[in-house]
């Protein structure tokens, strides 16, 4: 390859102003919590297995909403660091109309898994997927409907 670089060369390592933050690349532990690692090698080599990266997937109303774990920090940037804000490691994409190409993203399963939920049940309830009400409100929404809240 050009530069004198071939496939077997170790991945690049970080400049020396980079050390010590969050990079570009990671993996999940055994507790679903983010690892940062060197490299693209390491996250390749999980990223292969696509259960280890399913956070969610469900099909409403002729749309498919999937959450996943990303592996790539989507708020760094090579050269500036971190763009602001936290890390972005996982995604919520919905796929079909009306919100075809949708996308949002987190920072921990936790989040993310929360958030599918969310998009999900708001979905199913034809409201717009990034209504702000929280899951426990729409929880507490539902029950009260259905009469089955007591306040007492």
């Amino acid at each position: 390859l050009a530069g004198g670089h071939t496939m077997d060369d170790d991945e690049p390592k970080l400049p020396d102003s980079l050390h010590g933050l969050i990079g570009m690349y990671a993996v999940l532990d055994e507790n679903k919590k983010v690892v940062p690692v060197g490299g693209a090698k390491q996250w390749g080599a999980f990223s292969q297995d696509a259960a280890n990266r399913e956070v969610g997937f469900a099909e409403v109303g002729g749309m498919r909403v999937s959450t996943v774990f990303l592996g790539i920090n989507h708020s760094f940037v090579p050269g500036n660091h971190l763009l602001g804000g936290p890390p972005l490691w996982f995604e919520t994409m919905i796929f079909g109309d009306p919100y075809d190409g949708l996308r949002q993203r987190y920072s921990t399963w936790e989040e993310a898994d929360l958030n599918h939920k969310v998009i999900v049940l708001n979905l199913s309830k034809k409201r717009d997927p990034r209504c702000k009400k929280g899951f426990a409100e729409l929880l507490t929404e539902e029950a009260q409907k259905q009469g089955e809240y007591d306040d007492g």
